[in-house]
């Protein structure tokens, strides 16, 4: 599975990305991560390449599955042309470029209000768990590695985290 991540500075790409890594890790799969920050601090753009397996990574038409934390984010990594992507409902509000009216997702483009439903929760920082459900159920993954990887990463509001990660 090839997997990108992209976000804005921030969001917690590079955190989402290290919690997906090490739940691969722990599976006792071979792992590689590669991060690009760019002007994160600014609120640009943060993408994230995950690889679990053997090959070399990611390229573009050779995505499996593309995690969007932002919209517009996942309008400007189109180009990687994933084979899912899974998309939270969400505009920066410093992102000026409004989406262009005909947009071509993927056929398997999946909107979740992850933001909204983390804000419910009580915390925007729940996004990113939320996203993790999405996309450990869309792959059919087992929840038990990714919730030690909670531990590790995010051992503030762990139970927290893991409530609704289960």
């Amino acid at each position: 599975m090839k997997i990108i991540i992209c976000g804005i500075g921030g969001q917690g790409v590079i955190k989402l990305s290290d919690i997906i890594a090490h739940g691969f890790f722990l599976s006792g799969i071979d792992v590689k991560k590669s991060d690009i920050l760019g002007m994160s601090q600014r609120g640009g753009s943060v993408l994230s390449h995950v690889r679990p397996g053997p090959s070399p990574m990611n390229l573009p038409g050779d995505v499996d599955c593309m995690i969007a934390l932002e919209e517009i984010e996942a309008f400007n990594n189109l180009y990687w042309k994933p084979k899912v992507l899974l998309m939270n409902r969400f505009i920066y509000e410093a992102n000026v470029n409004p989406l262009p009216k005909k947009l071509k997702f993927p056929t398997h483009t999946v909107r979740i209000d992850a933001t909204k439903k983390a804000i419910e929760h009580g915390n925007i920082h729940y996004t990113n768990i939320l996203m993790l459900k999405n996309f450990i159920e869309f792959s059919k993954l087992d929840k038990k590695p990714f919730i030690a990887a909670i531990k590790k990463f995010l051992p503030k509001h762990v139970d927290k985290n893991i409530s609704l990660l289960t």
